[in-house]
């Protein structure tokens, strides 16, 4: 995997960028494309992670936020720690703060 700083910050992030708009149950204005559930989200987080990507977009308006709560668990279905989570840039709306 290649990476970029991002910004000035000295952070890592993969050129690869996980998309995650195909998280969720069909609700919303993505109904056409989203209905990747939870099981497949693990496995498709768990395959990017493994390839060394470190870089999830993701935004309340995918599925009303569907995809950020599935994220978010497969996150904790990998037993991926908060502190390792610092690695991993989720790129977050305004409405959203990382806590």
């Amino acid at each position: 995997m290649k990476y970029a700083t991002l910004g000035n910050t000295g952070l890592l992030v993969s050129k690869l960028c996980f998309g995650t708009m195909t998280f969720g149950d069909g609700r919303g204005l993505f109904k056409g494309i989203s209905s990747v559930g939870q099981a497949g989200a693990d496995e498709l987080v768990k395959t990017s992670i493994d390839g060394g990507i470190n870089f999830f977009d993701t935004a309340d308006n995918y599925t009303e936020g569907e995809s950020e709560r599935i994220l978010g668990q497969s996150l904790r279905n990998l037993n991926i720690a908060r502190l390792s989570r610092i690695g991993l840039v989720l790129t977050l709306s305004r409405s959203q703060s990382v806590a």
